[in-house]
């Protein structure tokens, strides 16, 4: 990850893990906000009502969900996984990154000056494309 342009803030990681419970309903699961956020607060599914979340001693690749917005190791097998196309353009205002699902409509595009880095920026589009392609999938 390239040095960030901003702090991971505990308002810009809230953020992060309730676009991932998003993702995590999209693709079925039952899962919502966690009360306790830290970088490493993993999701888990679950079948009752509400969440359960793993203690920040977790290690992620355990029972919990990928952290997709914080890893490439998730952001990436799931981008492939829903063949998103990713294209950044890099300009004097700083740059963004867009990524596209099945259809320009289904596109997602994040200024990097808006997250801690490059790669923070992507991770966002990419789950947010993921978002749109899987609720788009659901209602066909």
């Amino acid at each position: 990850m390239k040095k960030s342009a901003q702090p991971w803030t505990d308002a810009y990681l809230r953020a992060a893990i309730r676009q991932e419970v998003d993702l995590a309903r999209a693709m079925g699961h039952t899962v919502a906000v966690p009360s306790l956020i830290t970088a490493v607060t993993a999701l888990r599914p679950t079948t009752k009502r509400g969440y359960k979340f793993m203690p920040p001693s977790y290690q992620p690749g355990g029972d919990g969900l990928p952290f997709w917005r914080r890893s490439w190791s998730a952001a990436g097998p799931l981008s492939t996984a829903l063949q998103l196309s990713t294209s950044h353009d890099k300009d004097d205002d700083g740059g963004t990154v867009t990524v596209c699902g099945s259809t320009p409509r289904r596109s997602v595009t994040e200024a990097y000056k808006d997250h801690p880095s490059e790669d923070a920026a992507t991770w966002a589009a990419i789950v947010g494309a993921a978002i749109l392609e899987l609720e788009a999938r659901a209602d066909q």
